[in-house]
C-alpha cells in the first residue's frame, strides 16, 4: 500500500510454489493506482488492473516466469480551483 500527497496505491499478490509435486509456481497479482492531478501533470489518472504469472523451473540455477498484465486506465480531468 502506498498513500501520498499527489498518488495512492495498493498491490496484492497470491502465490503457489508448488503444484502436484512439480516445482511450477502460480501467482496473481492485483493492484489498483491513482496519480491526482498536481501543478507538473495536468490531469490524473486511476489504473486498475491484474496480472497473472506462471513460472517453472528450468534448471536448478534456472527458472522461467510468464507473467500478462491487464489493466484499465482512466484520465480524470484536472479540477483547477475557481472553476465549474
Amino acid at each position: 500500500m502506498s498513500y501520498g500527497q499527489y498518488s495512492r496505491g495498493l498491490h496484492a499478490l497470491l502465490c503457489r510454489s508448488l503444484l502436484l509435486d512439480y516445482r511450477v509456481a502460480l501467482g496473481l497479482d492485483a493492484f489498483y493506482r491513482q496519480q491526482l492531478a498536481n501543478s507538473y501533470i495536468s490531469y490524473g489518472t486511476t489504473t486498475i488492473g491484474f496480472s497473472p504469472r506462471l513460472g517453472f523451473a528450468l534448471r536448478e540455477d534456472l527458472s522461467l516466469q510468464l507473467r500478462y498484465s491487464i489493466y484499465e486506465q482512466k484520465n480524470l480531468a484536472a479540477e483547477l480551483p475557481g472553476e465549474l
